[in-house]
C-alpha cells in the first residue's frame, strides 16, 4: 500500500517556467490548483497530501508556462522489519 505520493519537477533546459499542478477528486471535480516558479535547472517537489488532506486524488493535470518540464512521481511505502524505501518512476518530458 502506498504511504505517500510526490510528484517532482524539474526543468531540463533552464528556463525557468511557471508551473501549475490541478487535482481533481475522484468524482472528477477540481479540488485545488497550486502555481509555483520553477528556478532554473531547479527541482520543484509536491506533496499530494498537503494539498488533499483525504487522499482522495483521483487525477493530477500538470503544465508549464514557457518552458520544458520533466516530472516524476515517488510513492513512498513502509514495510514491515524494512523501513521506508522509494519507487522512482519516469514520466516524460512536457513542454
Amino acid at each position: 500500500m502506498c504511504e505517500e505520493t510526490i510528484i517532482a519537477i524539474n526543468d531540463p533546459k533552464g528556463s525557468g517556467p511557471m508551473v501549475q499542478i490541478e487535482l481533481y477528486n475522484i468524482n472528477g471535480e477540481l479540488a485545488k490548483i497550486a502555481r509555483k516558479m520553477l528556478r532554473p535547472y531547479g527541482i520543484l517537489t509536491f506533496k499530494l497530501s498537503d494539498y488533499e488532506p483525504n487522499n482522495t486524488i483521483g487525477k493530477v493535470s500538470i503544465r508549464s508556462f514557457s518552458g520544458s518540464i520533466c516530472p516524476y512521481v515517488i510513492h513512498t511505502y513502509k514495510k514491515r522489519f524494512y523501513g521506508h524505501f522509494q519507487c522512482l518512476s519516469f514520466q516524460g518530458i512536457l513542454s
